[in-house]
Order: C-alpha cells, then sequence, then structure tokens
C-alpha cells in the first residue's frame, strides 16, 4: 500500500479522556464546541457518536444553541417580514444592466424563429385544417378551424350551443374545396350524436368495443382486490 504523502489528513486518534468528553457533552451541548475543544473537524465528533449510539436531547432541540427555528424562539424575528409589509421593491420593473437589453423580448414580440406566424395553417390532431390567428394567447388558443372562420366569414358569429360541420361527404384539409356549401350549422347536440361510436362505427365493432371495455374493468377489479389483500 502507498503511502499518502501527507495528503490526506491523519485519521484521529480517539483518547479515554476525548470519548468520555464525548460522552458526557453531546447530548446537550453543540458538537461545533466539542470539535473546536478537541481540534477536530466536526464530522469526526458526529461519527464518534454515532459508533457510540449518543442522540441530542429534547432539551437540546429546543435551546438557542440548536441552531433550529420555531414559533418558540426568538431568533431572526426582527429580520422576519411581517404580515402586510410590501415587497421592497413593489412597483418597480427589473432593472436591465449592461448589454441585457439587447436581447431581453419585448411586450407582444414573438421569437424571430417561431415556428409559426399569424395566417399560417396546419392539420390538428383531429385532422382539421387550423389558421394561426392570435399570438395572444395560450397553446391552441391561438388557432382557429379554417372551416369555422369560413362560415363566421359568410354568416357572422356561431350562434351558442352550436357548431359548424362539415356536411357529409364533404370533409377536407384542402383550402379551396372548404366552402360555405360545404358546411352546416348544427347543434352541440346532434354534434355529439354524429360522433359517438355508435355513429362512426358499424353495430360489430360497437359491440367489441364495449366488450374490450367490460373486460379492462373486470380486470382492475381483480388487481385492486389482489393488492388490498
Amino acid at each position: 500500500m502507498t503511502k499518502s504523502r501527507h495528503i490526506n489528513t491523519p485519521r484521529y486518534s480517539w483518547t479515554e479522556e476525548a470519548t468520555a468528553l464525548v460522552v458526557r457533552d453531546y447530548a446537550n451541548r453543540p458538537a461545533t464546541e466539542i470539535a473546536a475543544q478537541l481540534g477536530v473537524k466536526v464530522h469526526v465528533v458526529y461519527k464518534r457518536a454515532e459508533k457510540l449510539g449518543l442522540k441530542k436531547s429534547a432539551e437540546f432541540y429546543v435551546s438557542q444553541g440548536s441552531g433550529r427555528i420555531s414559533a418558540l424562539l426568538a431568533r431572526g424575528i426582527d429580520h422576519r417580514f411581517k404580515k402586510g409589509w410590501p415587497s421592497a421593491r413593489k412597483g418597480q420593473p427589473f432593472p436591465t444592466r449592461g448589454r441585457m437589453g439587447l436581447t431581453q423580448f419585448k411586450k407582444g414580440q414573438v421569437p424571430h424563429n417561431a415556428r409559426y406566424q399569424l395566417g399560417d395553417r396546419r392539420i390538428n390532431s383531429e385532422g382539421y385544417l387550423d389558421r394561426k390567428i392570435s399570438n395572444d394567447r395560450k397553446g391552441a388558443l391561438n388557432w382557429t378551424a379554417e372551416h369555422r372562420l369560413v362560415w363566421i366569414e359568410s354568416n357572422g358569429p356561431i350562434p351558442p350551443g352550436h357548431v359548424v360541420a362539415f356536411k357529409e361527404g364533404r370533409r377536407t384539409t384542402d383550402l379551396e374545396k372548404i366552402t360555405v356549401d360545404a358546411l352546416e350549422l348544427i347543434t352541440n347536440k346532434e354534434n355529439l350524436r354524429r360522433r359517438s361510436v355508435h355513429a362512426l362505427y358499424p353495430k360489430e365493432v360497437v359491440q367489441l368495443i364495449q366488450l374490450k371495455g367490460a373486460i379492462r374493468r373486470q380486470i382492475n377489479k381483480r388487481e385492486r382486490n389482489a393488492s388490498h389483500d
């Protein structure tokens, strides 16, 4: 085994007197004070106390020497914020220092590398053609389906409780084919009926979907019962 060449700190050799000091004082005295008295680092005292099975007393934890903060101790009370106090920088903007202002975004500014700009179009997750109409909102709220915009342009706002839908066989993402004559105004109830599994799939497929759901519920029920047992 090679020597450390004095790189590592020599291991502390515990004497009977030093051990007795730790046994006597550790429960009610800060470990930092014991370490300073012995001339060792504080982790050495912690390791020794752990080996001896020593613990801090309840009285020590509620004392000033523990360093803990509680409602019973007045430590730092003069520097705590009181209820109702305003922030020291209330109403003040974050200061711009150095060249920060050159790269800070201004209100309403859009990143130069933004994927979509106003007026751009995309096909959404439901397969409809969308148009970006705003940069002021969050996520999908900046987009509106193109067929809704075509209807509104010709007929005005969509009445509450209604949606614009494609007529049967006329649904498309081709902008030139999204015309008013391909659209119709229907109630939410009718829209729900059209989008239900009973309207989208044959009777046999609907029965298979329902059977799958029933089987899944029974499996989940048995797994829950097994976990409780």
